[in-house]
């Protein structure tokens, strides 16, 4: 039931930190997806400002009301956001437990946790379930000697267990949602548990304008990718990638559209972007509406990571009917439908596989039809209502 008494239930949508990717999404929908019929909050360690986000992701949470409580968490993990994940995580879940007399139900959008009680848990990728299957997600960050299975990350992983009084098989008794069905078959593999695979909303959409109808033939012959500005995301590799596709005589260009994380990264981005400034265009940190518009005046897309576990960027470009290339791993090729026109194995393989498409023009166009095909997949209003089904499910 969604009221008791006249009151509303309450929901905690828990998410430990903010940033500005697909994870954020699933948190912002989730909330405008229950704010109606709930009593919403977000438990985060973020001075979260709903507005600000509201503006990047197209949802008005601001407008409702939903409300942030922000957790205290220690100075050194609140300063370090892109380590200690572990640990923050199951400070998370020791916060849950305090309070779950509060809610009737927690609702993690960032992954596995043990609330103390049953909940429902979205898994983007299982976080853990132990380094060889986080090395699934990520093989290159876990080259790292700390992330590597060891007596360090025992002790690591030992005491955020510790710490949080977690429990697996507790954990397990939630519903599990996961990304893509790639990820999916990862979390089933690790946990034994049955997943519901619920694609993160893709929205297209700002204010009163709705991105991605420009024909075909007036867009640019150029390409997009869409990241933070670091080592995963293979942002060098693509441009080698397009370099190549120059060298065989087509004057394609490329807009790198991101934030700063990585800052050596950056650095190295900027430089091999002032070497090639006739062709690569370093967009840092757009506002959603410009982002979008620059996708929607392109015809094409590409995506560099291994092993993406969903892949929201490539989702919004091809929603706005971009042919999008990418590697041959990965939730993300469900998006592109398996298509073997548009994954790739190798770099060479990425620019062979790109000169086909552009030396046939009537194929670029049957791609960007299937492209458009795809997109309606993927939406925020889809999303939202599997939401709504599903904690509606769980509170009747």
């Amino acid at each position: 039931m969604m009221n008791v008494g006249g009151k509303k239930r309450k929901i905690a949508i828990v998410h430990p930190h903010f940033w500005w990717g697909g994870g954020e999404a699933v948190a912002l929908w989730t909330a405008q997806a229950l704010s109606k019929s709930y009593d919403v909050a977000f438990l985060t360690f973020d001075d979260v400002k709903l507005e600000e986000l509201d503006n990047f992701y197209g949802t008005s949470l601001y407008e409702t009301d939903v409300s942030v409580c922000v957790l205290p968490l220690p100075p050194f993990l609140k300063k370090n956001k892109s380590r200690f994940t572990i640990i923050r995580q199951q400070y998370m879940m020791r916060w849950c437990k305090r309070l779950k007399e509060q809610f009737s139900l927690f609702f993690s959008t960032y992954n596995e946790m043990d609330f103390g009680i049953r909940g429902v848990q979205y898994v983007h990728f299982p976080l853990l379930a132990g380094a060889e299957v986080a090395r699934l997600g990520d093989a290159e960050f876990f080259d790292a000697w700390y992330h590597r299975s060891s007596s360090v990350r025992w002790l690591y992983e030992g005491f955020g267990r510790l710490l949080s009084g977690y429990n697996a098989e507790r954990m397990k008794t939630n519903v599990t949602l996961v990304n893509s069905n790639w990820t999916g078959k990862i979390v089933q593999s690790a946990y034994s548990i049955s997943t519901v695979t619920v694609y993160p909303p893709v929205a297209c959409f700002f204010g009163d304008n709705d991105f991605g109808d420009l024909s075909f033939e007036k867009r640019e012959d150029g390409f997009v990718t869409i990241g933070r500005f670091e080592p995963s995301k293979k942002i060098a590799e693509i441009i080698q990638i397009l370099r190549s596709v120059r060298e065989a005589g087509f004057n394609v260009h490329l807009h790198i559209a991101g934030q700063r994380y990585n800052e050596s990264y950056y650095k190295r981005l900027l430089e091999l972007q002032r070497e090639n400034a006739s062709w690569i265009f370093l967009e840092e940190s757009l506002g959603r509406t410009d982002l979008l518009r620059l996708i929607s005046s392109h015809k094409f897309g590409i995506h560099g990571k291994i092993n993406e576990h969903f892949g929201i960027a490539v989702a919004e470009m091809v929603k706005m009917g971009c042919v999008v290339f990418v590697p041959n791993s990965g939730g993300q090729v469900e998006i592109i439908g398996s298509n073997p026109l548009l994954v790739y194995s190798t770099l060479e393989d990425a620019s062979k596989k790109i000169i086909d498409v552009l030396q046939n023009r009537e194929l670029q166009y049957s791609l960007h039809s299937e492209a458009k095909k795809r997109g309606k997949l993927f939406s925020a209003q889809g999303f939202m209502q599997q939401a709504k089904e599903i904690v509606g499910s769980l509170l009747e």
